[in-house]
C-alpha cells in the first residue's frame, strides 16, 4: 500500500475528492503518526448517524481492536431497488468517514500495509494465532471464492472476535 503510514496519509492527502472534515482529520493523523480511536469514533459516528436518518439501522459489533465489523442493516433489504437505495445511502454517508475509517482499520489490522487483501488477513490471522503459519492467502482466498458452506472449508471460527477483527479490518464481510 506505502512504504510506511507516513506515506499513505500523503496518498488520502493527495486525493481531491477528499472532504474538508476527512483532510482535517487525516492531516492531524499525519502529524500524530496514527488516527486517533477518537477520530475513528467520531467518523464512524456521523456515518451511523447519518444512515439512522436516512432509515438504516447498522448492526454492527465494536471489536476489541475498536473496529467496527458491520452485521448488516435493519431493515434488511430484500428487493433491487431497497438494495440501490440502502447503497445511496451509504455512498451519500460515508463521504465524511470512509477514509477515516479505512486508515484506522489498516493500522490496527494490518501495520504491514499489505496491499493485498488476503495476504493482510491471513497475516493479522497468523499474528492473532487465529491460524498457524503453514494457512496461506491463497487457501483463504479459494476458501471465500469456492463457494458452499464456509465453516466447513475454514480452519478457524470465523465467528470468533480474533477472526473477525483480522477479516473486517481488511474490508472482508463473510456471512457466518
Amino acid at each position: 500500500m506505502a512504504s510506511s503510514m507516513d506515506a499513505l496519509f500523503d496518498q488520502y492527502l493527495a486525493k481531491k475528492k477528499l472532504s474538508s472534515y476527512e483532510r482535517e482529520v487525516i492531516t492531524r493523523s499525519k502529524k500524530n503518526g496514527k488516527v486517533s480511536a477518537e477520530d475513528y469514533e467520531a467518523a464512524h459516528a456521523k456515518e451511523v448517524s447519518c444512515m439512522a436518518s436516512k432509515g438504516w439501522k447498522m448492526l454492527e459489533k465494536k471489536l476489541p481492536s475498536g473496529i467496527y465489523a458491520n452485521n448488516g442493516t435493519d431493515p434488511v433489504p430484500h428487493s433491487d431497488a431497497e438494495v440501490n437505495k440502502m447503497a445511496n445511502a451509504n455512498k451519500s454517508c460515508s463521504v465524511d468517514s470512509s477514509d477515516i475509517e479505512i486508515l484506522y482499520e489498516t493500522q490496527q489490522t494490518n501495520p504491514d500495509l499489505l496491499s493485498d487483501t488476503y495476504e493482510a488477513t491471513v497475516t493479522c490471522l497468523q499474528r492473532s494465532k487465529v491460524v498457524d503459519k503453514s494457512y496461506t492467502a491463497k487457501k483463504l482466498k479459494d476458501a471465500l471464492e469456492g463457494g458452499g458452506d464456509l465453516r466447513k472449508k475454514l480452519p478457524f471460527d470465523a465467528s470468533t472476535d480474533a477472526a473477525q477483527n483480522c477479516l473486517a479490518g481488511n474490508g472482508m464481510s463473510i456471512d457466518i
